[in-house]
């Protein structure tokens, strides 16, 4: 398109340039009467648009797709329920610290507040769940109000940003751009003084063991947490949005703590004498009880977010700012560092090695999840991204699935929101298409957004769903039959729906493997083809996502599998 300066203009052309001029190259939503103008200069972009069958899921789509390439993801809805839609995905994002721009129709400005026909105050309902939402009032600021929220989404800790443009600005003349006047705040830095202070403390401990969450893939720092893991030899565990930050396969990640934390992990924090968190918020899922987690031991917590230290857990020694030049400096520091703690990382394998042949002795004769978990990782390739939906089926993705590489495991975290994994690996798709994208699902989850198998189908976006299909909302069953005495209540989602014949219905291939092998040789075969195929696995409905820690208490009362002994002394 011709630039701003070249031609007479208006808001939607505007707002068009700005993205192109931003280097956008997707956008995910739906039309609607208060926004087609926009579409109509669309038309002429070359910005791909890829219509999704709700909102919620064009903002899944445009979350995970932030989360993959570090650019902001962009959806477009209409006004009213159009925008109201977007509300499950923006809070996705913002807790989950994903870059995304929300573009919205509004009402014409003389009928906002008059409850005209599709009003709803959007900006009003996002404001908690965004970084910020701006109501543009006239036309001249629209395109530097995209440039601004772009940028906004990106800066130090990124997240959802919502612009909502009244329907009258559109087709308004611009005779001159108008910036914004709002302050982009950027990244602190870290007081090193502070960084020798933390690094003493942990070179001085017996038991230290570092955290990591979700900021650590975020800021793209996964090497520097490794280099110092190595240097004090100490283990690495991670929040659930941590999984995707580092390795399973680095001999020091213990994998996932918390609630439906792996043992080792869980037992490397309950007997740390000093925590190092590194961008992550110690939320209940992961530290469970805050006050006895705090007891014991030290916490140091290096984040880039002030308002996340201490909000949960008080620490000893916070660092607040730039936490590349953080741990860079803590990796130089420790370096040449002659502690070893062999012992300590020998007894995680240990609790590790019982919990694995434990899992080994009973993966026959239906399908185990974690059984089938590793048969697909060794069926697709190394480069593969993997999505999940909210439920049993991510719990059991979180213990037991493999992450090779970084920003390879995209999960709703914060929200847990159900429907999340279809739209997600849209998202993934859509920004890698030459790479393998795979929905770990659950048949209660995959249910909410299963609709978008069209967008799969006719945007030629192929992924391959796995559903896990115990015919129930597992996670609720689980915590009827632990905490509420086996009464099963609206858990069970019955035994009507087909799920071959649902994906067949998209023109998606559906199979219902039978044995462990024919699992392999489909998900790989379609892999291979880039091809989409929904793959319905049975799963026994008293499956139960092991280890648990139910709500409010400590990590010591885990509860484990009967018959696995962890006491390793």
């Amino acid at each position: 398109m011709q630039s701003l300066s070249e031609i007479s203009v208006n808001a939607a052309y505007g707002l068009v340039k700005s993205m192109e001029d931003c280097g956008v190259k997707i956008v995910f939503g739906i039309p609607g009467g208060a926004i087609l103008p926009f579409f109509d200069y669309l038309y002429d972009s070359n910005i791909r648009f890829i219509l999704v069958r709700h909102e919620q899921a064009a903002a899944h789509a445009a979350d995970a797709y932030g989360r993959v390439t570090g650019s902001p993801g962009i959806v477009a809805a209409t006004s009213g329920p159009g925008a109201t839609n977007l509300i499950t995905g923006l809070a996705t994002a913002y807790m989950d610290s994903s870059p995304l721009v929300a573009v919205t129709g509004q009402v014409s400005r003389d009928m906002i507040g008059r409850d005209a026909f599709q009003e709803a105050d959007i900006t009003g309902l996002a404001m908690p769940v965004t970084k910020h939402a701006f109501l543009a009032e006239d036309a001249e600021v629209v395109p530097s109000l995209f440039k601004l929220a772009y940028r906004l989404s990106i800066s130090i800790r990124p997240g959802p940003v919502l612009i909502d443009v009244p329907k009258d600005l559109w087709l308004q003349p611009i005779k001159q751009v108008r910036d914004v006047d709002f302050i982009v705040k950027s990244l602190s830095e870290p007081d090193l003084s502070l960084v020798m202070e933390a690094v003493s403390i942990l070179l001085k401990a017996e038991k230290p063991v570092i955290l990591v969450g979700g900021g650590v893939a975020i800021g793209g720092l996964w090497s520097d947490v490794l280099g110092l893991a190595e240097a004090l030899d100490a283990p690495i565990v991670t929040t659930l949005m941590g999984k995707n930050s580092v390795p399973s396969t680095h001999p020091l990640v213990m994998g996932v703590a918390g609630m439906h934390g792996r043992p080792e992990a869980n037992i490397a924090l309950l007997e740390s004498d000093v925590v190092l968190v590194v961008g992550a918020r110690l939320s209940d899922r992961t530290v469970s009880n805050f006050t006895s987690f705090r007891n014991g031991r030290k916490i140091i917590h290096l984040d880039i977010d002030a308002s996340e230290v201490g909000k949960n857990v008080k620490p000893d020694l916070s660092i607040i700012g730039d936490l590349r030049k953080s741990l860079s400096e803590m990796v130089k520091l420790a370096s040449g560092s002659i502690v070893r703690r062999g012992g300590f990382i020998s007894r995680l394998y240990e609790v590790r090695r019982r919990f694995e042949e434990y899992l080994e002795s009973h993966s026959e004769p239906c399908f185990k999840p974690w059984k089938a978990l590793k048969v697909i990782r060794q069926s697709i390739p190394s480069s593969s991204i993997v999505t999940t939906g909210v439920g049993q089926n991510q719990m059991w993705a979180s213990l037991h699935w493999t992450v090779l590489s970084p920003r390879t495991y995209i999960t709703s975290g914060g929200l847990g929101t159900m429907g999340f994994g279809l739209p997600a690996a849209i998202g993934v798709k859509a920004a890698f298409p030459d790479r393998v994208v795979l929905d770990i699902d659950g048949d209660g989850s995959l249910l909410m957004t299963c609709q978008n198998l069209a967008v799969v189908s006719e945007e030629n976006l192929p992924v391959i769903v796995v559903v896990f299909d115990n015919r129930a909302l597992g996670m609720i069953r689980q915590w009827q039959s632990i905490m509420f005495r086996r009464r099963y209540i609206a858990s069970d989602i019955g035994s009507k729906t087909d799920f071959i014949k649902l994906a067949e219905s998209f023109g998606i291939d559906g199979v219902s493997p039978k044995t462990y092998s024919e699992l392999e040789n489909v998900v790989r075969k379609y892999s291979e083809l880039n091809e989409p195929l929904l793959v319905d696995l049975t799963i026994d409905t008293d499956e139960l996502v092991l280890p648990f820690v139910p709500p409010g208490r400590c990590l010591s009362d885990m509860i484990m599998p009967e018959g696995v002994d962890i006491n390793v002394w």
